[in-house]
């Protein structure tokens, strides 16, 4: 009943803030990207490589960010062979994170917060770095802009914060240990296998409020590149 699905939840209307690596931007769209150029509404905004830097291109490490926002809002019936989850929604690429790059508490804050009246869900496939089981307490800074959004966002409803568990699992990690995905204002997703079973590096967690299908199995997630 899948297609029928497709037609009644398209996520038209949304907008989802993909924090992350980038999304392979040019000019306010997705270049090379024919599934998600329908669907870049923005607003980009790119907190890791200085002013002016609002629109990312290939020399960035954009590729986590551009698979997240296929699995989001690819757009559908395009002749391109794959959905996202909500392929009428709109994407917003929040550049945070990246190889090498270094950003502060005050940065991550603004990016948890940017385009706070316009955007309604703010998808975090990335976490703190932790290597070991303990506590990482993240500053009152950005604990306050988690708070501010599903205070202030969608009109006064609350913006709604998807983090994944964390990709630790291996080194016995526990989602519980980071206060991102532990606080009473996100939602931890952990990650499972097209068989069913938890993937290998998702951590587990008391925390968690759902798991999804995810890569680790004996398939891979169809989504987009460039």
């Amino acid at each position: 009943n899948v297609e029928g699905a497709w037609d009644r939840v398209t996520g038209a209307g949304v907008v989802i803030g993909i924090v992350d690596d980038g999304v392979l931007v040019g000019d306010g769209v997705v270049a090379g990207s024919p599934d998600l150029d329908p669907n870049a509404s923005g607003p980009h905004v790119n907190f890791n490589d200085g002013p002016g830097g609002a629109t990312l291109g290939a020399s960035f490490n954009d590729t986590h960010g551009t698979a997240v926002a296929g699995l989001a809002s690819a757009a559908f019936e395009d002749a391109f062979g794959m959905a996202g989850a909500a392929p009428g929604s709109n994407f917003a690429s929040i550049r945070l994170v990246g190889e090498g790059q270094l950003t502060d508490d005050v940065q991550t804050a603004e990016a948890l917060t940017s385009g706070l009246d316009q955007i309604d869900i703010y998808n975090d496939s990335w976490g703190p770095g932790e290597l070991e089981a303990i506590l990482v307490q993240e500053s009152g800074v950005v604990l306050g802009a988690l708070e501010r959004g599903v205070t202030e966002g969608r009109g006064g409803a609350g913006a709604i914060y998807v983090f994944s568990a964390g990709n630790d699992a291996a080194i016995e990690d526990n989602s519980n240990f980071s206060s991102l995905t532990s606080s009473q204002f996100t939602i931890a997703v952990g990650a499972v296998t097209n068989i069913g079973a938890a993937a290998p590096y998702s951590e587990p967690g008391a925390n968690l409020v759902v798991s999804a299908p995810s890569g680790g199995g004996t398939q891979s997630m169809l989504t987009t590149t460039y």
